[in-house]
């Protein structure tokens, strides 16, 4: 898929640094966003507004929660497929006797 669009792609290596973070940060605004205006659709109505506030709430922390799960760095130096042993896979490793 990337190499379909490649083209596309390297003009946005040619913005400095500062300016890439600002794309970065609109998109990671843009998706809170859009992570908040679902879970208001889906409701249909609310009998007051704290309960507006409410799921709200809850969908902020469940946001938090999701990028504190994709940001933590793995163990091993980023390899998380080291942490397991074969014994976590049987009959996938193979032994030799």
């Amino acid at each position: 898929m990337w190499r379909r669009n490649w083209e596309r792609f390297t003009p946005f290596l040619e913005f400095d640094p500062a300016i890439r973070k600002i794309i970065y940060t609109a998109n990671a605004v843009e998706s809170l966003n859009y992570q908040l205006r679902k879970v208001t659709k889906t409701r249909g109505h609310f009998p007051t507004d704290d309960a507006v506030l409410k799921i709200l709430y809850l969908a902020l922390r469940k946001s938090a929660t999701r990028e504190e799960v994709n940001s933590a760095p793995e163990p091993n130096g980023g390899n998380k497929h080291s942490t397991r042993s074969p014994s976590s896979f049987p009959g996938r490793i193979p032994t030799t006797a």
